[in-house]
């Protein structure tokens, strides 16, 4: 590749690099849905590859990030709560082949006896769903691990459902869902999206860059 060639490239990565700093900070309108933890009076329980799955309604496309909590807890705890995001079937059950995100394990070790304690999980680029409509967050337990996430008893979530997931070997994705372990649960779970914003485009090293033009 010659010199030329090469300085072209260069300049359009550097532009390109320069527009997607732009789009970062361009408009955004958050917005949220979901069911608060002030209303959990009681908890689903995750253990061993096995999760707990809430469909849930989304009217936007970027999601920003997403909260579930723990019921108050007074020992510290190390196991990683792990997300996955999935689309759901016509049925409006989660779909374990239809992984959108995930895995992604979050550990929050505080200790908080007397409140609920959150679990996080910020997505900085948004994750992209396919469009609007139903989907599932599913938060999965390690191997040999075991707790309860924060829930609400009478079917006070209209738009989801509290469902299970079976285990597969070694924890790699949920496996099959069922969804009458919990009838007329829903998990508290708080879903944010960024309405009107540009979301930002994966950025090539100038190693990856000369592959590309080679």
């Amino acid at each position: 590749m010659g010199r030329i060639a090469i300085a072209v490239a260069l300049s359009v990565y550097v532009g390109s690099v320069g527009m997607v700093d732009a789009a970062k900070s361009g408009p955004c309108r958050p917005s949220t849905s979901g069911l608060s933890v002030a209303m959990a009076d009681t908890f689903g329980f995750a253990y061993r590859c096995r999760g707990l799955a809430q469909t849930f309604e989304a009217s936007d496309s970027a999601m920003t990030a997403l909260t579930v909590w723990s019921p108050p807890r007074d020992n510290v705890d190390f196991q990683p709560r792990t997300l996955f995001i999935l689309g759901t079937f016509p049925s409006g059950e989660p779909n374990q082949f239809d992984v959108i995100y995930g895995p992604d394990p979050l550990v929050v070790p505080d200790v908080t006896p007397g409140a609920p304690i959150a679990y996080h999980y910020a997505f900085d680029p948004p994750i992209m769903l396919p469009g609007p409509g139903k989907y599932a967050l599913v938060i999965q337990a390690s191997d040999f691990n075991g707790y309860g996430m924060a829930a609400v008893r009478h079917d006070t979530y209209p738009g989801g459902m509290l469902c299970v997931t079976g285990p597969i070997f070694g924890c790699t994705q949920p496996g099959g869902a069922r969804c009458d372990a919990y009838p007329g649960w829903d998990m508290c779970f708080e879903v944010e999206f960024c309405s009107d914003g540009t979301v930002a485009t994966r950025k090539h090293t100038w190693g990856v860059l000369k592959m590309l033009y080679r």
